[in-house]
This record gives C-alpha cells, structure tokens and sequence, in this order.
C-alpha cells in the first residue's frame, strides 16, 4: 500500500517514473528518489513532501556547510592570495594572460580580487562552491540509496567541520575550486557506474558531467589524467554504451585542448613573451613520469628513449626531476604525438613508477599541513609588488605590503612552524652524502635516493652564474 500511495511503480526503463534503481532506491512519479528510511516514511504518510525531499536536504546541507565557513572567511579574513595566482591576476589587470595557470579562473576572479574594494571579497566564492558542491553531492549520494539518515547528517557534519577544508578555503586559487569540484565529480562518475551508465540516458546528466569535466580541465589543466581514466574504465567496463560515454567524457577533453591549442597561437606574442605555453601546464604529471624514470636510471628501451629525447637530452630528464615541482621538466616540452606515444610506451613498462611520480607531486594537495601547501600561506608582499609593476592599481598593491592581521600571523605561524623532531629524523635519514653520485665527464649530479633534495646555498649559486 505505500507504493500506491506515494505512486511507486516497478519498471525497468530509466527514462519511466516510478522506476527502481539498481541500488535499491526509488524514484517517485514526479522525479524524486526516495531510499528505505526515514525518507521513505515520509513520502508514505505526507504525499506532499515527496516532491520537496531532495531540495530540502541539499538546503539543509547547504546551510550546514555554508555558516562554518563563513565563519571561517570572516575571521581569516582577507585570507591568502597564493603566489602564483597572484601573478595570474598581475598579469591579467596588466592586460596580459597568464597561458601557464587557468584563464577561465582568472576570468572570474578578477571581479573580486582586483576590481572589488578589498581582495578578501573573493574568499565568498570559494565558500559559496563549496557548500554547494558538498551539498548537491550528499543529496546525490542519497537519492542514489547510498547513504540515508543519519549518514546525510554526519557526512554533512565531517566536511563542515573539517579543519584542511576550512582553512584551505580560505587560499585564494584556481586549485582549491578544482579540489572542491571534483567532490560532485566523483558522485557524479559513481552514478554512471551504480546505474550501468543509464544516468547518461539523461540529457542533463549528460551534459551536466560534460560541462563539469571541462570546468575542472580549465582549472587545473594537469588534472587531464582524470577523465582520461575515466574514460578508458567505462568504456571497458560498459562498452555497448560507449557513444554516450564519449559525450559526457572525450568531447570535452578534445575541446579543452583544441581551445587550448588555438589559445596558444592567437595569443602567441604574450606566450613567447611569458616563456611557457598552455599545453605545458597539461605535461606536468607526464614530465615528472618520465623524469622519475630516467632520475632512477631505469633501463629504457632505445626506440622509447628516441622518442622521448626528441626535445630534450636524456641527462636533461635526469638532472631536472624533482619530486614535487614540475616546473623545470615541462618547461620547453610541447605536446607531440611522439612524446604521448613514448610516455604512453614507458608507462606500460614501469607503472608503479608513475604511480609514486603522481603520489609525489600532488601530496602536497591531499595531506594537512605538507611543505607544499604551508608556502602557499606565507605573505609574499614583493612577488605581488614586482608582477604589478606597471600598470596595477595602487591600492590592490598595497593591500599585500600592509602586515598581516593577528588571525592571518597565527595560520602563517602554524604552517611554517620549525619541523618537529620526529621530522627532523625522519628527514635526517636522507642525507647520506655517499646518495649524491657525480659524474665528472658529463658535469653531472645524480641523487640516488628519491627523497633527498639538494640545495647548493647562494655562494654555489652565484658561482654557477
């Protein structure tokens, strides 16, 4: 009697009310998934608040997310411009654009961070995506029958209070926003495979996914790895849906780097100006593969090894890798097809390389309190001050010159406090001098150790110069 009453039918068709998902849960005739529980319950006994469920959660959560980090916003305010964005923004006021970092971030940004009375006015963005994203993904989780009450509550409750979501929310970058998305990405990629791909059936499903990967693309354009991944499981895994899948999936990378391709040569006097390309940003995790493998002198076949020193000699990807910056290895790489085919080729033959490659780059991203993400706290008030040397507004300059409020010096305190002495000895164990190899006919130094890092001091490097 309940399903009569709240007008729950059986189909098998995706694209007829009342059906039944393959997780269990069921979608009303006005378009609304319910799940066992409490959800249930009452669309049985108040027919009215059927048509209203999925809204009232996202709300609820929304809320739920939306407050803490205002909170947040307000008391760190005007929270942390990270450096390079800030030249992004340099750049842009100057009337340059930055090929390297996301155009279409600075697009929107600019309005808040440089245009708006105080750059802190951008820290209402990141609040805003974030709680819609949270909240859109947990209602997605639910009507999917996934998670139900009070998984909604505490799930909402985790990402509302966690400490690295509050207080990154609050660094001022395109890569935040692409951390914050690929959450409803995620949820999004989980749908297609819980219900065999029969969410792409939907035209705004299809094209809601398509948009979202090409979003994500923009703002993080060595995020390519992503869909691509994507891309290749569900094809393999639901091939007979493969049209869709190229939709929602392969379009948009082909329009992310042909727009980027196309970017590249109309603005071709300010690339060559700036020295660095758009497609480069794409070859930062490819970069530090190939880096990783050579840094680790691996064998590599001589037709792999042709393919790949095309551009760039082998002692060149030797000498150049570091862990955690792709800078050096993909600056002056271009994206050919003989580089993809040689990284493609040496992928097959040390994929745990690439993996550890990929894990060392982006960690910095994913763990609390890392090196990588502590710098991007520090005041950086001459970086500022040296990109906007021309034509920038005075009064956006002297925002970064002015001494950082009490709760700003507090956050810059903790993250770049001195190392503790379980890491100092952790990090003590790499600086075997016997690690360093040098190699004096070809004037080179190789680190045996991947975890140790070599810092030449300012004497060493003005000799060098």
């Amino acid at each position: 009697m309940e399903d009569s009453t709240i007008g729950l039918t059986e189909a098998s068709d995706d694209s007829t009310t009342g059906a039944e998902d393959v997780t269990g849960a069921r979608r009303l005739n006005n378009g609304d998934w319910v799940g066992d529980g409490l959800e249930r319950r009452l669309a049985g006994r108040f027919p009215w608040v059927a048509g209203h469920l999925s809204w009232g959660v996202a709300i609820c959560v929304f809320i739920i997310e939306f407050i803490p980090n205002l909170i947040a916003w307000r008391y760190l305010y005007p929270g942390f411009l990270q450096a390079d964005h800030a030249g992004t923004i340099a750049y842009y006021a100057e009337g340059h654009l930055d090929p390297w970092h996301s155009v279409f971030w600075a697009l929107i940004a600019k309005p808040l961070l440089y245009d708006s009375p105080s750059y802190g006015m951008y820290g209402i963005l990141p609040v805003l995506v974030f709680s819609g994203a949270v909240a859109f993904s947990i209602t997605r989780l639910a009507r999917l029958g996934i998670i139900r009450m009070p998984g909604i509550a505490i799930l909402a409750i985790v990402f509302a209070l966690s400490p690295n979501y509050l207080l990154y929310n609050q660094l001022y970058s395109s890569d935040i926003l692409f951390a914050i998305l690929l959450v409803p990405y995620t949820v999004l990629l989980t749908e297609v495979a819980v219900t065999r791909c029969h969410a792409l059936h939907r035209p705004t499903f299809l094209v809601g996914l398509a948009m979202l990967t090409w979003v994500i693309l923009e703002l993080r354009k060595n995020a390519l790895v992503v869909p691509m991944l994507a891309l290749v499981v569900l094809l393999i895994v639901f091939h007979r849906e493969w049209r869709r899948i190229l939709v929602a999936l392969l379009v948009p990378l082909v329009v992310f780097v042909g727009g980027n391709a196309v970017f590249d040569r109309v603005f071709d006097v300010r690339v060559q100006t700036a020295g660095k390309t758009t497609t480069q940003e794409l070859l930062s995790v490819p970069s530090v593969q190939v880096g990783r493998v050579y840094s680790r002198g691996l064998p590599i076949p001589d037709d792999i090894d042709a393919l790949l020193t095309e551009q760039r000699p082998a002692e060149y990807w030797t000498n150049h890798y570091l862990p955690y910056n792709a800078d050096l290895e993909k600056e002056g790489l271009s994206l050919t097809p003989d580089f993809v085919t040689g990284w493609l080729r040496l992928g097959k033959l040390y994929p745990g390389v690439y993996k550890d490659a990929y894990w060392a780059l982006e960690k910095n991203y994913v763990l609390p309190a890392s090196s990588g993400l502590s710098a991007d706290f520090a005041p950086h008030p001459e970086f500022t001050a040296l990109n906007c040397t021309r034509l920038c507004k005075v009064s956006y300059v002297e925002q970064f010159l002015a001494d950082p409020t009490p709760h700003q010096a507090a956050v810059i305190n903790r993250t770049l406090a001195v190392p503790s002495a379980e890491e100092l000895y952790r990090a003590g164990e790499h600086t075997d001098i016997d690690q360093m190899l040098l190699d004096p006919e070809k004037r080179t130094v190789y680190l045996a150790d991947p975890e140790m890092s070599l810092d030449v001091g300012a004497i060493a490097k003005g000799c060098a110069v």
